[in-house]
């Protein structure tokens, strides 16, 4: 739906050779319909799925899942 509004464009990495993105979606979230963003942006992104029951997209089950925090705190080891 955004994919042709973002900056940088699709396919040109953002960052240099030693950013990491971390993609983290839940299987049930309708908003964040493709899970697997590899395909579309870079092979590069880590693709991380979780499990966040009935909440699926609030943040909340985000921002205090494990996976998140370790995504979180690497990077900021590469800073």
């Amino acid at each position: 739906m955004i994919y042709k509004r973002l900056m940088p464009e699709p396919g040109r990495w953002p960052g240099g050779s030693g950013l990491t993105w971390t993609n983290i979606a839940d299987e049930g979230d309708v908003v964040a319909l493709v899970k697997d963003l590899r395909p579309v942006f870079d092979e590069r992104i880590r693709s991380i799925v979780v499990n966040n029951g009935v909440h699926a997209h609030e943040a909340s089950p985000y921002l205090t899942e494990r996976l998140t925090g370790a995504a979180i705190a690497g990077g900021l080891d590469a800073v």
